[in-house]
């Protein structure tokens, strides 16, 4: 025996040991789908020794496995020697191992590579190998969540704490595809608080900011379905998408609107249309067949709130199609 060589039996013995001081399971499912080596790693998530499960067929051993991804995979390795890796992210927890055997909530993340192997007989037999990967799960949850909380700070604005511009932007042309696919309707309502100017003049700009407060949540608390949108369009300005609205739902929730703000009764002893805050609205809407754009959409709406605001202020107006009309 040269320098450097070992004995068969010492190899033996140290793939062994190599295999139980791994971090990983390791199983060895043999051509009959007979599990042949089973890792330390596999007693201490599984609780099964392997003295317990070696000559048990490996998907007898785990009946859950019944007609799953992980035995299709293992059959393919024994019949076709085609190998496969099982994500956590399509195949989350494949194999019933835990982090403590006591506490089933404890059910660990697994990537399993399914590795068709050969013996000296060219005998198939199957490698699985098990990665714990709970960790980078983890991570990556955590890295998701964080990204999350940046798009929703990019999309909210600042002062009244209701999505900004841009993302009533995005929104709205994404309702508008929407509505192109399902033919249906979408209205858009443009609002301004009346003699904002004169209110920061008298009041200061503090309490202004406070106020546009109070107006976006009132605003956001009056909307009944989840799928409108209130957002600040800039200044004392608003927008309101409402997917699903025809225009004469939408001036039945713009009068609401307007109520709405008039019972808060904030007071305004600077403003020539009221004692108190008011609002001005301007209604737009169309059909799938027009194929409108956002940006004319909210044009239609603005030219109809400049309208009230002309006819002075605390009312709404509604645009139809080249002209606007008040209600």
């Amino acid at each position: 025996m040269h320098k450097g060589e070992m004995k068969i039996e010492d190899a033996y013995h140290l793939h062994l040991t190599s295999a139980n001081k791994a971090e990983l399971g390791t199983v060895v499912i043999n051509p009959d789908g007979k599990i042949w080596f089973w890792n330390r790693w596999m007693h201490t998530k599984s609780g099964m020794q392997w003295r317990d499960v070696v000559g048990n067929r490996f998907v007898d051993q785990f009946p859950e496995l019944a007609n799953s991804r992980l035995a299709s995979a293992i059959n393919d390795a024994l019949q076709h020697g085609l190998a496969s890796l099982l994500s956590q992210s399509l195949h989350r927890s494949p194999l019933p191992l835990f982090h403590h055997l006591s506490d089933s909530a404890s059910r660990l993340e697994q990537s399993i590579q399914v590795i068709p192997i050969e013996d000296r007989s060219n005998n198939r037999y199957c490698l699985l190998l098990i990665h714990d990967v709970s960790i980078a799960v983890r991570k990556e949850q955590a890295l998701r969540k964080q990204a999350e909380q940046l798009r929703n700070i990019a999309y909210m604005d600042a002062l009244t704490e209701i999505p900004n511009r841009r993302r009533l932007d995005e929104y709205l042309q994404d309702e508008i595809r929407r509505a192109v696919r399902n033919s249906s309707a979408l209205s858009v309502i443009m609002v301004d608080v009346d003699q904002f100017k004169q209110y920061n003049d008298e009041y200061g700009h503090q309490a202004g900011d406070f106020c546009l407060q109070r107006i976006a949540h009132a605003l956001k608390a009056a909307l009944q379905r989840p799928a409108d949108l209130v957002a600040r369009y800039g200044g004392e300005e608003f927008s309101i998408i409402l997917p699903d609205t025809p225009l004469s739902g939408a001036k039945l929730i713009a009068e609401n609107l307007l109520k709405h703000i008039d019972n808060l009764a904030i007071p305004h002893e600077a403003s020539s249309v009221a004692d108190h805050i008011t609002l001005s609205m301007g209604v737009a809407s169309f059909q799938s067949k027009s194929q409108v754009s956002g940006s004319i959409l909210l044009s239609q709406a603005d030219q109809a709130l400049y309208q009230s605001k002309h006819e002075g202020r605390n009312r709404l107006t509604v645009f139809l199609e080249s002209t606007q009309q008040k209600p």
